[in-house]
């Protein structure tokens, strides 16, 4: 399965320059790093990024991080992907930008 974090702009070059983070200032406080599913990335979106430019989205498999990743109720008694361990560059199968247009998000296309 695919599930996403969504990275600030500072966040995705820190992350590309290091290698590794412990995700955001958010992430940092909870104690793991929030991450979404496909169905949950609109809503996380509106929700946590309203208006927020210059985001990129990145793709991880649960396969590659599923022993530092438990699913935990969250928004909506949803369970949300969150992961105990750092945030690794080369975890990721891809990256992309999320545009924003008319105050809107606009995933990118083929998730």
């Amino acid at each position: 399965m695919i599930i996403y974090k969504v990275l600030k702009q500072n966040e995705f070059l820190e992350l590309e320059k290091k290698g590794q983070s412990f995700g955001s200032s958010t992430d940092k406080l909870d104690g793991f790093i929030h991450l979404s599913t496909k169905v949950q990335l609109s809503e996380t979106l509106r929700l946590h990024f309203f208006k927020e430019k210059c985001l990129v989205l990145m793709a991880l498999d649960t396969n590659e991080v599923e022993k530092n990743l438990r699913w935990e109720l969250a928004r909506n008694n949803e369970l949300f992907p969150h992961l105990y361990s750092k945030l690794h560059f080369n975890e990721a199968i891809w990256f992309a930008p999320i545009e924003l247009v008319d105050d809107t998000h606009i995933i990118p296309p083929g998730i």
